[in-house]
């Protein structure tokens, strides 16, 4: 008999051949015993998941549905014990169809309600939902997965979710033209279904969980936690953590929570968010005498989450900055990006003497304090290059380093490659994480992007990010070294244009005299003692 099952998995596959998902579900699933029983595979699910469903399972449009979580090390037995439970009874159910898939599910790629959502179960009715809930759980206990964002826990710690929503996409334009799912209310009223990153529940649905004794188990915040903290609002949400904005009502004073997600990217290691956190705690209590970093006040588990307690930065993200003056259409005056850039550089350099290669230098990374100052923000990933313990996998797109992004062996010069495409950013307003050439940012060129660039500036940003890590700098020093010459030069380079310009654009003349007027900023300080000024020449 023909293989069908296995004959859509490999219409379906992006992943190599030697994905296990594919391969256990037609184990399990298409011999010819389960093919003679009803077991079929579903088409409808296209290339993302593999849908499988009895011929006598009940088609609903909408219903209590399942969810079972998996992280990458754990999945293969949690879809062997899950299978030998959803084929014991009519039912339909799809699987992601790869582990690929799954990485992008658990990284959040898909969105961040999607996070976990390994296995989607369609019971038949509300009886057998909880049948098979109880079933999955009792065969997955001890197993890993990542906390679902949108759903209830059958139990704390556990891998089954549910939710009450859409079994087949009935989709609804909204006001701005774009697709909705939804669910239709018992007066027959169509309704968003909603997938939050908090359980909802919509009004007039009885829950059957709860009639049965399952109080269910909420991904949302504590109100107070350590008797101490009190969570205001999220600042930020990853696959990974959550932060919040937060007051310390002990001492009263403004302070940042993070939450780390159990079993949040699980690692080869067995390491997930709560390992990261740790290992961030650990990192910044080893720089608070080397630099200003977020001064740490507590560390401690509640429940299945892990939470670190920090100090509040006053400020604007970079990454905010520099998007509010891209849509004033202005490049940073050339004083600025270069001030900023040897801050950094200096800021680098005392990890790098440390001991610390700091692996994640971003945007989003770094804050603008009101007095405009940059502090570093984020050192989950960072690495100690005194410690033996695998580094993190993880990174940023169009930040990382060729060599980062294959999860070489740390280095200063994956370092001041991302200080390379942060200098980019800070040149051209093109933010690295967005650009078509995620290692090949000089594709689109430098003097393009803002023609009014000291060709020295652009020389520094282009040997940081030389592909071969030989061919950049060899540390931060000999980088400040050479952003002090651009100071120092700056005048002539901006002057030399001014022959660029169309003698009747009086626009373009003001403009340019007021990158001079920048510039002359930059090159004359205040004499010593305060008596007149001087400038370099």
């Amino acid at each position: 008999m023909k293989n069908e099952l296995l004959a859509a998995v490999n219409r379906s596959m992006l992943s190599s051949e030697a994905d296990p998902i594919p391969h256990i579900i037609g184990e399990m699933c298409s011999c010819k015993e389960m093919l003679e029983l009803g077991w079929r595979v579903e088409e409808e699910f296209g290339q993302i998941w593999i849908g499988v469903a009895h011929q006598q399972a009940v088609r609903r449009l909408q219903g209590w549905k399942l969810h079972v979580s998996a992280a990458i090390p754990c999945a293969e037995s949690v879809l062997r014990q899950a299978l030998a439970v959803l084929l014991a009874e009519p039912t339909r159910f799809k699987v992601a169809s790869s582990l690929s898939r799954l990485a992008d599910l658990n990284q959040g790629r898909a969105g961040l309600s999607q996070i976990g959502k390994f296995i989607t179960i369609y019971p038949s009715d509300d009886e057998q939902c909880i049948r098979l809930a109880v079933r999955l759980d009792e065969v997955t206990r001890g197993l890993r997965g990542p906390a679902i964002p949108s759903d209830l826990a059958l139990r704390p710690g556990s891998l089954i979710y549910y939710r009450y929503g859409s079994f087949s996409e009935q989709l609804i334009a909204d006001r701005e033209g774009r697709p909705r799912a939804v669910i239709a209310t018992s007066p027959g009223e169509l309704i968003e279904d909603r997938r939050a990153l908090t359980y909802h529940e919509p009004v007039g649905v009885k829950n059957p969980f709860l009639t049965a004794g399952f109080a269910g188990a909420s991904t949302s915040h504590p109100i107070l936690l350590q008797d101490r903290f009190l969570p205001i609002a999220p600042l930020h949400q990853s696959a990974q953590s959550i932060i919040y904005e937060a007051v310390d009502l002990q001492l009263a004073r403004r302070c940042v929570l993070k939450r780390a997600r159990r079993d949040a990217l699980l690692d080869r290691y067995h390491r997930d968010a709560h390992d990261i956190l740790r290992h961030e705690a650990h990192i910044l209590s080893r720089l608070e005498t080397v630099l200003s970093v977020p001064k740490t006040y507590a560390l401690f588990k509640q429940d299945d989450d892990l939470w670190l307690a920090m100090d509040y930065i006053e400020g604007t993200l970079l990454k905010d900055y520099i998007k509010n003056q891209s849509h004033k259409a202005e490049h940073l005056p050339l004083g600025l990006l270069i001030s900023w850039a040897r801050e950094l550089a200096f800021m680098l350099d005392k990890l790098h003497q440390a001991g610390i290669i700091y692996r994640d230098l971003k945007s989003a990374n770094i804050i603008v304090t009101p007095d405009s100052f940059l502090r570093l923000i984020d050192f989950g990933i960072s690495y100690d290059l005194a410690s033996s313990d695998p580094q993190f996998y993880g990174g940023t797109r169009g930040y990382s380093s060729p060599q980062q992004n294959t999860n070489e062996p740390a280095s200063i010069a994956d370092d001041i490659y991302s200080f390379g495409a942060l200098l980019y950013l800070l040149a051209t307003g093109v933010e690295p994480a967005e650009a078509p050439h995620e290692v090949a940012l000089l594709k689109r060129p430098l003097t393009v992007l803002n023609p009014n660039l000291p060709d020295t500036l652009c020389q520094i940003i282009s040997r940081c990010l030389a592909p071969r890590p030989q061919d950049r700098f060899t540390c931060m020093q000999k980088i400040v070294a050479e952003l002090q010459m651009v100071q120092d030069s700056s005048p002539i380079s901006i002057i030399h244009t001014l022959d660029k310009v169309p003698a009747n654009e009086l626009d373009s003349y003001y403009s340019y005299a007021c990158e001079l007027g920048e510039t002359l900023q930059v090159v004359v300080q205040t004499a010593r003692r305060g008596k007149g000024l001087f400038g370099h020449s």
